[in-house]
């Protein structure tokens, strides 16, 4: 479904409309780097006929801005078109106030309490995969790491059966990268109906929870009353949808970049202190998502009219390649002082409540890979291309390094 405004195009000044798709578009599959850079450099928000028609924002404060205007637009829609869902997303689809009642238990489980707890096993995680990449001279990152590594933190969290683990990464894939809007739907009805089930048994007897989520759920209160079990369910599968695909995709364009620029390898294998400001300049220079917003009432809003009803897209895949605020933005300066500046995890009510565990996986893995991974490489010859959407990242990530060094 896409912008319910009949004839919407003839309302819309001739130079702010850009044929851009940032599903299927040639450029996006191919570069899409070059295209969300060169975004920029346009109107900066302008009006796409593509995917039924929307409006798009590239520039980093528009998107900030629209991110933390939630009065003129509003969560309850974030897709571009729309999809409906059988359930659905707490607190993604809610706006303020009613967002903040939810938003704050989860929040509660990416504290540093729990972080700290989740710090060893995370470390464990890594160097179990990264040593299984260590016995060889190659891999397929995405399939032999970047899928693997969130996913089973999600699973400890929850305190899940690791031997699900390899269904659960392809209801991730399905869901988000399926080649028909069907296979996503069969994906996602999968893992409500297995998480469904998981929160039943939970439920049936609180006191031998596992991990770190059902506690954090059950003693979450929202106007003095406890979750009902359909608001957990709707928690559960926003966790699910929102950190694992997203860190995954991540993952694959820090390690692409430091398998094909040995120099900055290098800096980071001789100065490990400098893996947190790398994976700020990485989130900065490769931002992956893109979110909808519904607009919620007719209005004049950077110069055009916006109609109630129409979607907007924040391309904050292209916020970070904004040459106003990160000049030369295509390069890569661990040393940039403004690199914290981006908004790869957001803005605003709706930012990334996982941002710090996000982080903390990104530093680890570097931590825990670079050093058993001499002489990385992307395999030559490979063909790289790119799953488009939500998310922003490489189908296939094929590697080489040469004879693995014995990390303790």
């Amino acid at each position: 479904m896409g912008c319910p405004v009949h004839g919407r195009l003839n309302d819309v000044p001739a130079d702010r409309v850009v044929s851009f798709n940032y599903r299927t578009g040639e450029a996006m599959v191919a570069d899409p780097w070059t295209e969300l850079h060169d975004l920029g450099t346009g109107p900066g928000f302008f009006y796409s006929p593509e995917l039924g028609g929307h409006w798009c924002a590239a520039k980093r404060e528009t998107v900030i801005d629209i991110l933390r205007n939630c009065e003129l637009f509003s969560s309850r829609n974030i897709r571009v078109p729309r999809v409906e869902r059988t359930v659905p997303s707490i607190p993604h689809h809610m706006d303020p106030p009613e967002h903040g009642k939810y938003r704050i238990s989860v929040v509660e489980l990416f504290g540093h309490r729990i972080l700290d707890e989740l710090t060893p096993a995370i470390r464990a995680t890594a160097r179990g995969l990264a040593n299984e990449l260590a016995t060889r001279n190659e891999a397929e990152f995405v399939r032999d790491f970047a899928m693997r590594m969130p996913v089973e933190i999600f699973m400890r969290m929850c305190g899940l059966p690791l031997e699900r683990r390899d269904e659960m990464i392809g209801w991730v894939q399905s869901y988000f990268h399926g080649a028909s809007q069907q296979e996503s739907n069969d994906a996602h009805e999968k893992s409500i109906a297995y998480l469904s089930g998981w929160l039943d048994e939970q439920l049936v007897d609180p006191e031998k929870s596992g991990g770190h989520i059902m506690p954090s759920l059950l003693r979450t209160r929202v106007d003095g009353r406890p979750l009902s079990r359909e608001e957990m369910l709707s928690i559960l599968i926003t966790l699910f949808n929102g950190g694992l695909d997203t860190v995954a995709a991540q993952m694959t364009h820090i390690m692409r970049y430091l398998a094909e620029h040995e120099n900055q390898r290098q800096k980071l294998l001789n100065n490990p202190d400098k893996i947190p400001d790398a994976v700020e300049e990485l989130l900065r220079r490769f931002s992956i998502i893109s979110i909808g917003r519904e607009v919620t009432r007719d209005a004049t809003y950077a110069g055009v009219e916006l109609r109630k009803g129409d979607m907007v897209l924040c391309l904050i895949s292209a916020a970070g390649l904004d040459e106003e605020i990160f000049p030369q933005a295509l390069e890569v300066d661990f040393d940039r002082s403004n690199r914290r500046q981006h908004c790869a995890f957001g803005s605003g009510p709706h930012m990334c409540v996982g941002a710090p565990l996000a982080r903390l996986e990104l530093r680890i893995m570097l931590e825990e890979l670079l050093p058993r991974l001499p002489e990385l490489r992307v395999r030559p010859g490979a063909s790289l291309s790119y799953h488009t959407g939500v998310t922003l990242g490489l189908v296939e990530l094929p590697l080489q390094w040469g004879e693995s060094v014995n990390v303790s």
